[in-house]
């Protein structure tokens, strides 16, 4: 499975996007109306997911909230399309500089499915590699990753109140190893940020990591829709 986030004040277009979306298996679909609608969205969301936000919106447009998630721990790396008839040198500069992940036009035209599905893949590999491929690597079965992502969750909730700073360091050292042998490169990308973070700002890591092992959680059918 793999979350998406659908960004536009049209119904149609929303629903063009959606049509889009669908098309990758296993897509689990949210809808926006507004950037204000898009952030409480993001802030309820149990995993990662992949966002596609118009870019000609009134109010705070696509755009702006691109450049708003970029500055935030929980969803800077996460996948974004944007959805635009108007891709002026200004604009693409300008997500160029926010790293945008691609662009859609307006209206979609037959690679627009296909361009979603890539960046999708490419997005839940990041997370963790195919279940079931991943477990004949390691040797071992669906339930023992399952148990593994587990305990993965267990060992950044000590993290949250560690009994000093020598159990903070050696229990992210574990999740991070376990990271690496579950081949997860984005949980790992974040408990790395987490480790060279200053104390105020670990809080915030911490929970980009939880987002994390939701998305493989996800990926291992543990987490509901």
């Amino acid at each position: 499975m793999m979350r998406f986030l659908l960004l536009d004040d049209e119904r149609v277009s929303r629903f063009t996007l959606r049509q889009i979306v669908q098309t990758v298996p296993g897509a689990l679909i949210h809808e926006a109306e507004n950037a204000m609608q898009a952030r409480e969205h993001l802030a309820q969301l149990p995993a990662p997911a992949v966002c596609l936000f118009d870019v000609r919106m009134p109010g705070e447009n696509g755009l702006e909230l691109l450049a708003w998630v970029r500055t935030q721990p929980r969803y800077l790396a996460w996948p974004v399309l944007l959805f635009t008839g108007n891709e002026d040198d200004e604009t693409r500069n300008q997500a160029a500089a926010l790293q945008v992940d691609g662009y859609l036009p307006k209206p979609p035209d037959q690679d627009s499915a296909n361009q979603v599905c890539d960046v999708a893949t490419r997005f839940a590999e990041d997370l963790l590699p195919e279940p079931t491929f991943l477990a004949q690597r390691l040797g071992t079965g669906s339930g023992r990753l399952a148990s593994y992502v587990q305990a993965l969750d267990q060992q950044l909730s000590v993290l949250e109140n560690p009994q000093n700073e020598a159990e903070w360091q050696g229990t992210l050292g574990k999740c991070i190893q376990v990271g690496k042998a579950l081949g997860s490169a984005y949980l790992v990308n974040m408990l790395q940020r987490l480790g060279n973070a200053a104390n105020e700002d670990r809080f915030e890591w911490l929970a980009a990591s939880r987002l994390a092992v939701g998305g493989m959680r996800e990926r291992l059918g543990l987490l509901a829709s």
